[in-house]
This record gives structure tokens, sequence and C-alpha cells, in this order.
């Protein structure tokens, strides 16, 4: 009860305005926390993004992200 393990899976696809491309992002997170008591946890999290379909002169073309994300959450 006091520990978890989570993944999680996100994509989005649409035309951007005033273009025919359709962009999209992918993301998959990686988590596991820790309920130090009922109402205290302790997250991390691995996080890893992609854009795709974005024009060659887009700031957005080919970025991507990922990293590693700690936290604590309290609860009233």
């Amino acid at each position: 009860d006091a520990l978890y393990v989570a993944g999680r899976y996100n994509t989005v696809r649409g035309p951007l305005a005033a273009t025919t491309n359709d962009i999209g992002a992918d993301r998959w997170q990686f988590s596991g926390g820790w309920y130090i008591t009922d109402n205290i946890l302790l997250k991390g999290e691995y996080v890893t993004q992609k854009y795709t379909g974005y024009a060659p002169t887009s700031m957005f073309n080919g970025a991507k992200f990922n990293g590693f994300i700690f936290e604590g959450a309290v609860a009233f």
C-alpha cells in the first residue's frame, strides 16, 4: 500500500493552423512513489517527449526532451 509504480503513454496528432501538415507529440512517463504517511507522497518520474511532423524551418522540427522529475506532495 505504501509504494507504487506506474507508466503512461500519451500521443496527439492533428493539423497545424494554416497548413496541411499533421503535427504531433509522443510522451512516455515512468514513475514510482512512496506514501511516507497517508497524506505525504514522495514521487520520482522519468519523462521523454518527441515532437513530429513540423516543417524544417520550425523550431519544433526534431525537438525533444527527456529527464527526471522529483517531487513531494502533501494532501490535507
